[in-house]
């Protein structure tokens, strides 16, 4: 259900509760400067905003509402005659501009198109949310057994995925396959151990979760340009300098 707020207007008040009463819940403030109280304390998702009422040429209120279009939707009513580019709510992004005197269809229109787009907004948000989770699940399962034998379709089946949708889940995450991140990620732990153990390389591979010593080379040298041991020896030079 959407909410919307706006200021006492008893037509307008009569059309949405006609034709909005079942999806909305509709909230009406006396004036202006209530609506914006209102909206600082109350979740809001559409707010229709009177332009022809002296309140919404004031900086604070294009403030509040510059603030409240990047989560919301502002829906623009104003008189053709009396309205124009210089107005100061022309800096707030709007979701519609309706010019009176407009025709009851015309409002429920702009107002469907502007739930739509509330509800497009809501569902990209709350992916991103869930990607983000998601992100943040696979990284510390990857950090705590990086040393131990993954694959792809052993994680999906940890976190309860089919092989196919952990695969489309991974790209939009990382932007890049399991395995190439995958060995990105003990490549970088390899060069750390290099760095600041006195293992040999076959110990860091082992250490990095990679059981075969050849392999571990070729991958180490597509990632760093050298061998492991050329790595270690090149960059402990660099730190004595």
């Amino acid at each position: 259900m959407y909410t919307i707020l706006l200021t006492e207007d008893k037509k307008l008040e009569h059309l949405l509760e006609k034709n909005f009463r079942e999806a909305c819940r509709i909230l009406v403030e006396k004036d202006a400067p209530a609506l914006l109280k209102r909206l600082a304390t109350e979740p809001v998702d559409v707010v229709l905003a009177d332009l022809d009422l002296p309140e919404y040429r004031k900086a604070e209120t294009v403030g509040q509402l510059q603030h409240f279009s990047q989560t919301g939707a502002v829906l623009f009513l104003a008189d053709q005659e009396l309205f124009d580019s210089s107005h100061p709510m022309t800096s707030v992004p709007a979701a519609d501009y309706l010019l009176k005197p407009f025709r009851d269809l015309d409002l429920v229109l702009a107002l469907e198109d502007t739930m739509y787009f509330c509800g497009k907004r809501k569902q990209s948000e709350e992916d991103s949310v869930r990607l983000r989770l998601v992100r943040e699940k696979i990284e510390e399962y990857i950090r705590d057994h990086y040393d131990q034998d993954l694959s792809m379709q052993g994680v999906a089946q940890m976190m309860n995925y089919s092989e196919t949708h952990f695969c489309r889940l991974f790209k939009q995450c990382f932007k890049v396959n399991f395995s190439a991140y995958l060995n990105d990620f003990r490549i970088r732990q390899a060069k750390q151990m290099l760095l600041n153990t006195n293992y040999t390389a076959k110990e860091v591979a082992l250490a990095c979760g990679y059981q075969d010593n050849s392999y571990f080379i070729r991958v180490f040298k597509r990632f760093a340009g050298m061998t492991p041991v050329d790595y270690r020896i090149h960059a402990r030079n660099n730190v004595r300098k």
